[in-house]
């Protein structure tokens, strides 16, 4: 495989966020779900002919993750860490393929099956201290670099198979959080994204 190109389009995502103080700041961990719909596309050049070929499979899911963040206590920026961990399928398909494979003309069929995962979906991200909600939290921005294993899954006739690939992406994002306590609790978020890689 050439070429892959995820884009991952996040519906909203609840977070629920449980944090401790410390003197420069406060660490929390939480867990969240989103709908994600996910765009994916991928180009191939084969081995005989140089020809390429190109595919695209859109899949939806819906899915949890966990994570840990830092907040600053000086200005509320966030650093934070994030992972889906599992598996996702993008899509699968399969073909019959006719061969020639001698001489005389004798055809051999042979099934090709082709199929993808995701697997581990990892982010490191920041995000702005809240806008418009004072000290309870408000309209907030996102950005972050994603790494995410994708694992083919093919039987291919002629024994030939396509490598794992490691991918790396960037997120955007809008939302609005809710801040508790001042930080010392509770923090609700609604986020929508957006992620390339």
């Amino acid at each position: 495989m050439e070429k892959f190109k995820l884009k991952i389009i996040a519906g909203v995502s609840a977070i629920v966020l449980l944090s401790t103080s410390a003197m420069a700041g406060s660490l929390g961990l939480g867990i969240s779900g989103g709908a994600y719909y996910m765009e994916t596309s991928g180009t191939e050049t084969l081995k005989d002919s140089a020809v390429k070929q190109s595919a695209k499979e859109d899949a939806k899911a819906a899915i949890g993750a966990a994570y840990i963040q830092w907040t600053m206590a000086d200005d509320g920026f966030v650093l934070g860490y994030e992972i889906m961990p599992g598996k996702l399928k993008l899509g699968q398909g399969s073909s019959v393929v006719s061969d020639v494979t001698n001489t005389n003309g004798t055809r051999t069929k042979y099934e090709q099956k082709a199929e993808a995962e995701l697997k581990n979906h990892q982010t490191i991200y920041v995000e702005t201290p809240g806008l418009f909600g004072g000290k309870n939290g408000g309209l907030y921005l996102t950005a972050g670099v994603n790494y995410v294993k994708l694992k083919t899954l093919e039987s291919l006739g002629t024994g030939t198979s396509y490598p794992n690939e490691n991918i790396w992406g960037a997120r955007w994002g809008l939302g609005w959080k809710s801040i508790q306590d001042e930080g010392k609790g509770m923090v609700l978020k609604v986020l929508a994204e957006y992620n390339d890689y």
